[in-house]
């Protein structure tokens, strides 16, 4: 049995931690949503899932994102020229990257899906769009002289439609209480924390209303 410590916020009871670890050709992982409970790791040979992240003709640097359909989760990092390798459990995953090096008010961002299987699985090009990113920091009043105070490590998704398929793509906030997300220009988004509705109730918060609307447009913003 092998035992490690998470972050754990005290705005939010829901957690998404992926699990991952290689040992030969197997592959063991599993998501831990929070509670007592210890998670059982499933395991199985690993797919090596290459690709190439593409601002038009060239490669570009940035980060990609397998999301499984159990919320399961790998990232890796590109190299420079946009080339990646993860390796993967077998399934069917979203398939999220971008690139943030374009400055504050501008990304490049893909969005796809990807059935994984067998020893090896090409994705072949990953063509990014124009994007932008949106920042939720979470905060409370202290009700005090002092600033409001950051929520680290809650739980926060953000919810759009692209190319008519829905998609959900969540994230933990940061240690200064600051989620980021990577979406195509020119759609609408749902923000919400804790859960999609934007509520918690616990034993140091009781909030209704973390919710917040996106409107479409081709600028970052913070919310």
């Amino acid at each position: 049995v092998t035992k490690f410590d998470v972050p754990v916020g005290l705005a939010t009871d829901t957690m998404s931690y992926s699990i991952y670890g290689v040992s030969g050709d197997q592959i063991y992982y599993g998501v831990y949503t929070g509670g007592d409970d210890p998670v059982t790791l499933q395991s199985g040979t690993y797919s090596k899932v290459t690709g190439n992240l593409k601002d038009g003709e060239d490669g570009t640097s940035g980060t990609v994102t397998l999301i499984g359909s159990d919320g399961y989760t790998v990232r890796t990092s590109t190299d420079s020229d946009g080339s990646f390798t993860i390796l993967a459990p077998t399934g069917s995953y979203t398939v999220y990257a971008y690139n943030s090096a374009y400055g504050s008010n501008a990304s490049k961002v893909y969005l796809g899906s990807a059935d994984v299987s067998g020893s090896t699985t090409d994705l072949g090009d990953l063509s990014s769009v124009d994007g932008r990113r949106i920042s939720f920091d979470l905060r409370y009043n202290t009700a005090t002289s002092s600033n409001n105070a950051d929520l680290p490590f809650a739980f926060g998704m953000i919810s759009f439609t692209y190319n008519e398929v829905s998609y959900q793509i969540w994230s933990m906030t940061n240690d200064g209480g600051r989620a980021n997300f990577y979406i195509p220009d020119g759609i609408e988004a749902v923000l919400s924390f804790n859960n999609a509705e934007g509520t918690l109730d616990n034993d140091y918060f009781a909030c209704t209303d973390m919710v917040r609307d996106v409107s479409s447009g081709d600028s970052s913003t913070s919310r």
